[in-house]
Order: C-alpha cells, then sequence, then structure tokens
C-alpha cells in the first residue's frame, strides 16, 4: 500500500470513528491528514514536541485499525456503495437482498 491510498484509508477510517478518540488527537490527526500540515508545524503551534505529535499520530493509526477490527463500520459501507453501484448498473432490484444481509452478520 502506498502512501496516498494509506492516508486515504486512514481518513475514511477517522470519519466513521473520529468521536472514539480524544479532542486532542482529533486535532493532530486532522491536522496532519486532512490539512497535509507537518509534524513540526503541528508540534508548534500546539507547543508539544515533534515526538508526541508522531507518537499521537501512530496511536491514533492503531486505534482506528482496532475499532475498524472491532466493527467494521468502513468495510461494511464500502460493501454497500459496490452493491449500491452494482444495483444502479444492472438495474437488479433482487440484489437488494444482498445489501440487506451485510447487517446480519
Amino acid at each position: 500500500m502506498d502512501k496516498l491510498e494509506k492516508s486515504i484509508i486512514f481518513c475514511e477510517l477517522y470519519n466513521f470513528y473520529k468521536n472514539l478518540i480524544t479532542e486532542k488527537q482529533r486535532q493532530i490527526f486532522y491536522d496532519y491528514y486532512f490539512k497535509d500540515i507537518g509534524l513540526t508545524e503541528i508540534s508548534e503551534n500546539l507547543k508539544i514536541s515533534r515526538q508526541a505529535v508522531l507518537d499521537s499520530i501512530k496511536k491514533t493509526e492503531k486505534m482506528l485499525e482496532e475499532y475498524e477490527k472491532k466493527l467494521k463500520l468502513h468495510s461494511i459501507f464500502s460493501t454497500q456503495k459496490e452493491l449500491v453501484d452494482d444495483i444502479k448498473k444492472s438495474k437488479d432490484i433482487s440484489l437488494i437482498d444482498n445489501f440487506l444481509l451485510l447487517w446480519e452478520e
């Protein structure tokens, strides 16, 4: 997985699970991934060490991955999105059953 793919996935996970992390973690993560602000600038803005910023980002990434592993909201959403696209393309209403089955697992 390249850096862009990793960034996209973490941004999507953040959108699902941001309310499960602290305000400070949200701020650091958002600045780094969404605003593309560097570690040094974030550390200067928040008056914390560069290492603290990096540690927070790594910890938040791990937490987001753990939430996804347990809750699977991103995975279900992605599969639903694909199914909706398939339904639109094929106009096959019977595919809706597949859509509904996702929530029964």
